[in-house]
């Protein structure tokens, strides 16, 4: 965000006190500095509202459909998926949602999008963006036996070299940090939140 902005009459929230009260802020290339240091800001009236820091949502898949009924996204292809992240990605924005942690995202939309959004190619949030995640042969993220026909929605590696392998391939793709399915979770079928799923020596490997 470029320029300068004048939000005035909101409500601002005191993180150490918890008490709010009401002040005009000034914002110049997105970041707030004293309203006098303003010289010709763009006006927005906030009264009756709460001017509040952006947030993050840690934990997004914001391509999938995990848990439709209809099981359509085991049928949709990269672009179907690269359309859904991108309205849901600006939607988390349009709510406060400034910045969003992805956690595997099929075909590494969510560092193409990343790396839109960061270049200013169109406005959205910011995105750490993981790409595809890690897991093994039946591990977390596994719905056997139905699977992504279109799309590379997990890269399912075993041993040393594969794990190796897998995690280069993504820093070559432009992710921001990797993903892996160390334990398993609650998505897939017969495994537990405490039931390691990984070698010691693939781990070593991946780290």
């Amino acid at each position: 965000m470029s320029g300068e902005i004048l939000l005035q009459g909101g409500s601002v929230l005191d993180v150490g006190t918890g008490e709010t009260e009401r002040r005009d802020l000034g914002v110049r290339d997105g970041v707030v500095v004293p309203p006098a240091d303003l010289s010709a800001p763009q006006v927005v009236e906030a009264d009756g509202l709460t001017v509040c820091f952006g947030l993050w949502d840690c934990h997004a898949h914001p391509g999938s459909l995990m848990y439709d009924p209809s099981a359509k996204g085991y049928f949709d292809g990269s672009a179907e998926w690269s359309v859904r992240a991108y309205a849901n990605l600006v939607e988390a924005a349009r709510m406060g949602i400034t910045g969003v942690r992805t956690m595997s995202e099929a075909d590494g939309v969510d560092i193409a999008w990343s790396r839109a959004f960061r270049e200013g190619v169109v406005p959205g949030p910011r995105v750490s963006a993981s790409g595809i995640a890690i897991r093994t042969t039946g591990g977390h993220g596994t719905a056997f036996p139905r699977r992504h026909l279109r799309v590379e929605a997990e890269l399912v590696c075993d041993g040393e070299v594969e794990v190796t392998r897998a995690v280069r391939r993504l820093v070559e793709q432009g992710s921001d940090w990797v993903k892996v399915m160390l334990t398993g979770g609650l998505y897939s079928p017969n495994e537990t939140v405490d039931g390691g799923q990984l070698t010691d020596e693939e781990l070593v490997a991946l780290v």
